[in-house]
């Protein structure tokens, strides 16, 4: 039984979205150096929309007040 949590995408923007490179990682385990899965890579356009995505974020997070967390 695999006790790891299995995550295979990235998270941007409130979704999970398949890397769109055309290379994969192996995930190994490092007890046994099984190979646990294996995932499709952030591509540079991926990692752009999710700095994208993050810079807009940041605008709204600066004007939250620490008093309505």
């Amino acid at each position: 039984m695999n006790q790891f949590i299995e995550i295979t995408n990235q998270y941007i923007n409130g979704e999970w979205k398949k890397g769109t490179a055309n290379k994969t990682v192996e995930i190994q385990s490092p007890f046994n150096n099984e190979v646990l899965k294996v995932v499709t890579i952030a591509s540079k356009e991926d990692v752009n929309d999710a700095y994208v995505v993050a810079q807009e974020a940041q605008k709204v997070w600066a004007n939250v007040s620490p008093k309505t967390l």
